[in-house]
């Protein structure tokens, strides 16, 4: 009975969502670009091992990880919410492919989280594109002077719907608000 019990411990152990998150991630990372990769592992650090990391992955209920995501959603980052959901749900599937779970309780939580603003991105008026096209033809430099300006346009750009309070992107709103994440 006491021997069952240690196995049963042991195993909970080995199968808690963290070390299931950490074994898939180390056998995808290689198949991932180096800054995706970090992402990654640090959402699963910051939001969800905190939470569920020592639980053992069969055990945890859909209940229980939207509390989790709607407390990334509460700190105003829809979008990491989301992304998160997504890594979780590739976890169970790796979970349920190598027998440590049965069911993928992330395909639960379809249409729970709140959807992120999405607003377009600013135009040019018609005047300023003819200005722009006029601008542009009159220019005589070469390719690395056309991409300076256009970068020196672009802070430029930015700064202006910056002062103006415009949003430009989910991702943007989020880096504001303190997204625990580097920003480049």
């Amino acid at each position: 009975m006491r021997k069952k019990q240690k196995i049963e411990t042991r195993e909970n152990v080995v199968n808690s969502f963290k070390n299931v998150a950490v074994e898939w991630f180390e056998k995808n990372k290689s198949a991932m670009a180096e800054r995706h990769a970090f992402y990654i592992i640090s959402r699963l650090k910051a939001n969800i091992f905190p939470f569920l990391g020592s639980i053992p992955i069969k055990s945890i209920t859909s209940k229980e990880l939207l509390a989790v995501i709607r407390k990334i959603e509460e700190r105003g980052a829809p979008e990491v919410a989301r992304r998160t959901l997504q890594v979780v749900g590739q976890v169970f599937r790796y979970a349920i492919a190598t027998g440590r779970a049965e069911h993928d309780i992330s395909r639960d939580l379809r249409g729970a989280l709140q959807s992120a603003n999405k607003k377009n991105y600013p135009y040019f008026s018609e005047k300023e594109f003819q200005e722009f096209l006029g601008r542009f033809a009159e220019f005589k430099g070469n390719a690395i002077q056309i991409r300076q300006s256009r970068q020196s346009a672009w802070r430029l750009s930015l700064q202006a719907l910056a002062s103006r309070r415009q949003e430009i992107s989910p991702m943007y709103r989020e880096k504001r608000r303190g997204s625990p994440y580097p920003e480049s």
